[in-house]
This record gives C-alpha cells, structure tokens and sequence, in this order.
C-alpha cells in the first residue's frame, strides 16, 4: 500500500468555489476531496461523481457556489488507530 502524506491535495474549504475544487479533483487524480470548516473540522466529502450529479440536476450549474452546498455529509468515520474489527462499515 502507498501512504501519500501530501494531503492538501485532497482538503478543501467549505466555502471554496465548485470551480476551484473542480481543479483540485482533476489534479489529484483520485477523484475526491475531503471538506473542511476553516477551524480544519471535517464537513463532509465530495467526489467526481457527486459532482457529475449536482450538474447533471441543476438547470444551470453555479461553479461559483460554495462547495460546502453541495458536499456529502452524511459520512462515517473512525480514528485512524480504531481496531478494524469494531469499524461498521
């Protein structure tokens, strides 16, 4: 398994442009960002496809809108050193 450390390219701010977090998906190549408050409290996720489907619904996408308006946050998550055991995926 390879362990990138270099996690800004996956964090992003929840009141960053759809626009800009477009870029920041396409550059890292992994198709998804983690969200963010600007006290560095996870907000929610966001992945090419969720935003294919926010596009696809809306009449006439906004890239200028706030990526926290449209992030999953319905998310699970679990300490990094959580037993793997008790984890409910």
């Amino acid at each position: 398994m390879i362990v990138d450390r270099n996690l800004t390219r996956f964090v992003v701010l929840d009141e960053e442009a759809v626009r800009l977090v477009l870029a920041k998906l396409d550059a890292n190549q992994e198709g998804v960002v983690v969200c963010v408050d600007g006290a560095g409290v996870l907000q929610g996720l966001l992945t090419d496809g969720d935003l294919r489907r926010v596009m696809i619904e809306a009449s006439s996408p906004d890239l200028d809108l706030p990526v926290g308006a449209i992030i999953n946050r319905s998310i699970v998550s679990a300490p990094i050193d959580a037993d793997p055991l008790t984890v409910d995926a």
